[in-house]
């Protein structure tokens, strides 16, 4: 995750370097580029189903029976928002853990809990922290690295979307006491659904 901070410094100091023209061009480029390869789709938006907890949820799955949909799983797992933040197969984003493996790891309720329930536990790896500065405003995301001068946060897990501070701007940083991944992604599922996502990714540990 933190090769994404040292190539946006090498950019910065690429980019002050160059003329005012071919400045103007590069960053003409950057806003039309895309977010590369093998980066999803937007998933269609989904009317919510209900407000799931992990009890509802894991007497859904246990009581779902017969053989589960890995296609409406994969499917799932975009509609989910899930592949936005997290690697599964080689695909997806990667300001979450990869979930491959997950299901070598953790069982059913565990997946459940995670994704219910995500500020349960909060892995020092993925913590958010709050960004308290000079002028009054507060920034809430991953601290990326401090390179040159600025400090990056991560401030939109599914955009990317990132700020740039001075350590000199900064009165206080704090730990988030909520995870950066938000909750109530399952509520637009059905049970049936939210069994082949977790048949999904319990398959990529096979």
């Amino acid at each position: 995750m933190s090769l994404g901070g040292y190539v946006r410094a090498i950019e910065r100091e690429a980019l002050e370097r160059l003329n005012d023209e071919d400045r103007a061009r590069a960053d003409a480029a950057r806003r039309t580029r895309g977010r590369g390869c093998g980066a999803p789709e937007p998933a269609p938006s989904r009317r919510f189903v209900q407000r799931w907890n992990v009890e509802d949820a894991a007497s859904a799955v246990a009581g779902s029976g017969g053989e589960r949909s890995m296609t409406r799983g994969a499917y799932l797992f975009s509609a989910a928002r899930c592949i936005e933040c997290h690697r599964y197969g080689g695909v997806g984003g990667a300001t979450g853990p990869d979930l491959t493996g997950v299901g070598r790891r953790f069982s059913t309720r565990d997946l459940l809990e995670a994704m219910i329930e995500p500020s349960a536990v909060v892995s020092d790896q993925y913590k958010a922290s709050v960004v308290t500065l000079k002028d009054g405003r507060v920034l809430t995301g991953r601290l990326l690295q401090i390179t040159g001068g600025r400090m990056d946060v991560l401030i939109d897990p599914f955009s990317l979307a990132v700020e740039s501070v001075s350590p000199g701007d900064i009165v206080s940083v704090e730990d988030a006491p909520f995870s950066p991944m938000p909750p109530a992604l399952l509520d637009t599922l059905t049970a049936g659904e939210i069994a082949d996502l977790v048949a999904y990714l319990q398959a990529g540990s096979e």
